[in-house]
């Protein structure tokens, strides 16, 4: 993971404002647990986890500051990874009670 060095948008440079245009991507929760799509929720904690992987190799290796940025993002997306799974069993139940 790279540090953002620039203190504004305009001094970003392009793999920069990649970097960041792909982490704004994900999608909505009404899309992930669209019922139609099954895969999508799957797919997303899929995407989730290998951002884990990528986090904790910058955490073993990245400078200090990299490595504490990289721990809490990290940690951010293994709550979501477990809240994505607490409102899947909640719909599940939900859904076999009606």
């Amino acid at each position: 993971m790279k540090h953002l060095k620039a203190e504004t948008a305009d001094q970003l440079t392009d793999e920069e404002k990649e970097t960041i245009t792909s982490l704004l991507k994900y999608p909505s929760l009404e899309k992930v647990f669209d019922p139609n799509k099954p895969q999508s929720l799957a797919a997303v904690k899929q995407k989730m986890r290998s951002a884990i992987a990528e986090l904790e190799r910058v955490i073993r290796s990245g400078t200090k500051f990299d490595a504490e940025k990289a721990a809490e993002i990290a940690a951010a997306y293994r709550t979501t990874i477990d809240f994505l799974d607490e409102l899947e069993q909640r719909r599940k139940n939900h859904s076999e009670s009606i």
